[in-house]
């Protein structure tokens, strides 16, 4: 019970000053941020959801950033398991509550031993030690109980390549992997601006959960230089996240910020939802500001 109140006080606490992800990450304020939200209808979809093969194929080039201490290797078995789920006191009326919360943030491959992730998910050389960069954290069919990974899905981070967090600016991390991606391929960035007309789709883990596509969203504000506001359905978990055009697949920004989660109801949980066009709207850190870090090998 102790344990429980501690838990309901901390995520209380959270909301009130926003946060990334439902892991010790979060409890710790190593990896806080602002946080997500819905804007008219919940869109996000589970992966087995998603029968469309070109996005499919996206997402097995992103990855569900999850703290070293949240997966215990079984060596016999050759797996990862995970280290349980936290007990967040959702309504039941929640999408997805009975699924997994083990993510504190999300990435996308884009290079052969590169991830492309929010700065405030990697801010120094303690994150990356303790950060896994695991592939396949994704239910593949609604009957599915997400309990383990291979060990060949769970990466290390072997350098930050670079980090930077704006409060009202870029916010991105190109993190350097322990060892080269076999059988997946780097995301493609966008060469061109996007304009009020794109629709955008985000690929990533909220509130930490297995992966979870969200489709048809809308640019809001184009007018900052190093980021752009749109209306994407995420959360907390979701930072580090690709925005994609979702008509070419092309990367056009990384999910940086964004609005509360929750709202209290009684004593569980609700997400919060606004008007398309309402509320604050989530930054985008553009893409264009990432290719200037980038090796140039």
């Amino acid at each position: 019970m102790r344990h429980l109140l501690l838990l309901i006080t901390i995520f209380g606490l959270s909301i009130a000053m926003s946060g990334c992800g439902y892991s010790k990450k979060e409890k710790t304020g190593k990896a806080s941020a602002d946080s997500k939200i819905i804007y008219g209808d919940d869109g996000r979809q589970d992966y087995f959801e998603i029968t469309d093969l070109s996005l499919l194929k996206l997402a097995r080039s992103t990855v569900a950033i999850i703290d070293e201490d949240d997966l215990v290797l079984f060596p016999r078995e050759n797996i990862y398991q995970f280290r349980g789920t936290n007990d967040i006191p959702m309504c039941e009326s929640e999408k997805f509550l009975k699924q997994p919360r083990i993510a504190y943030c999300s990435g996308s491959l884009i290079g052969t031993d590169l991830v492309l992730t929010a700065g405030h998910c990697v801010r120094d050389h303690h994150d990356c030690q303790s950060a896994r960069f695991v592939f396949d954290y994704k239910l593949s069919n609604s009957h599915s109980k997400l309990q383990s990974v291979s060990p060949e899905n769970v990466f290390r981070c072997h350098e930050i390549i670079k980090t930077t967090e704006a409060k009202n600016g870029a916010d991105f991390a190109i993190i350097r992997l322990d060892r080269a991606v076999i059988g997946r391929e780097p995301l493609k960035f966008a060469e061109s601006e996007l304009t009020y007309h794109t629709t955008l789709m985000a690929i990533g883990h909220p509130a930490g959960l297995p992966t979870k596509f969200t489709l048809n969203g809308k640019v809001r504000n184009l007018i900052p230089d190093l980021f752009f506001t749109a209306s994407i359905d995420s959360f907390s978990g979701n930072s580090g996240s690709s925005v994609f055009d979702q008509q070419t697949g092309l990367i056009v920004g990384v999910l940086s910020r964004g609005d509360q989660d929750y709202e209290r109801e009684n004593s569980c949980y609700i997400a919060k939802v606004c008007q398309e066009d309402g509320c604050r709207g989530e930054d985008v850190t553009r893409i264009s500001e990432v290719k200037k870090y980038l090796p140039k090998n």
